[in-house]
């Protein structure tokens, strides 16, 4: 039996990201909410956040700016997904503040859909202080 991603499953992770930047550019926080609602979502220099209302406050809350993601590289099989990928974040006036990288995880529900259930993401800049 083939387990490989369907053409349909790579063309849902190449939009996942482009789709939820463009809406977060556009000031719509709600998809890239409604996509990491319900994960495991480790943030830089933070606490794991588990629980839907501490995500969407941690996403509500943070800055206005330009959000860009790239580079993906996509792994898996038709029920489980890893993808890679860099991401880069300018101020409103597209001025550069942080870029870095993430990596998340998809589990296919039993409904077909996939569910982001993993995302850590970590800046590639120093620590200030440090």
């Amino acid at each position: 039996m083939d387990y490989s991603l369907t053409d349909a499953d790579k063309e849902y992770f190449e939009n996942f990201w482009p789709n939820i930047a463009n809406a977060w550019n556009n000031g719509d926080r709600e998809p890239y909410i409604k996509g990491h609602e319900n994960s495991i979502y480790m943030v830089p220099n933070s606490e794991t956040l588990s629980d839907q209302i501490d995500i969407r406050s941690f996403i509500e809350e943070f800055p206005d700016c330009i959000m860009n993601y790239s580079d993906f590289d996509i792994r898996g099989n038709q029920g489980l997904v890893g993808v890679r990928g860099n991401y880069s974040l300018n101020d409103m006036n597209d001025e550069f503040i942080d870029k870095g990288k993430f990596l998340v995880l998809f589990d296919k529900t039993e409904t077909g859909d996939w569910c982001l259930t993993h995302g850590i993401w970590n800046s590639d800049l120093p620590v200030a202080g440090l």
